[in-house]
């Protein structure tokens, strides 16, 4: 079986219609703005800054393939 390593693909392999993706295309392209607030969230209910340090480029990437979705979704 084919790994699938971007929100894309992971969308296109869901067996539902394509109106259905577009419309959690567009529900994970708003998780995206929420995503983004997520170290300043962390930091505020008290998390260790190493730990927010650890997983800042692992948001970030989160963060921008799903901003990266297409609103069309095939």
């Amino acid at each position: 079986r084919e790994e699938l390593v971007g929100w894309d693909d992971i969308l296109q392999e869901l067996q539902v219609s394509a109106a259905e993706r577009r419309q959690l295309a567009v529900a994970m392209h708003l998780f995206a703005e929420q995503l983004e607030r997520l170290p300043d969230i962390m930091q505020s209910q008290g998390v260790d800054d190493d730990v927010i340090r650890f997983l800042v480029p692992h948001i970030d990437i989160q963060h921008r393939q799903l901003k990266a979705l297409s609103m069309g979704a095939h």
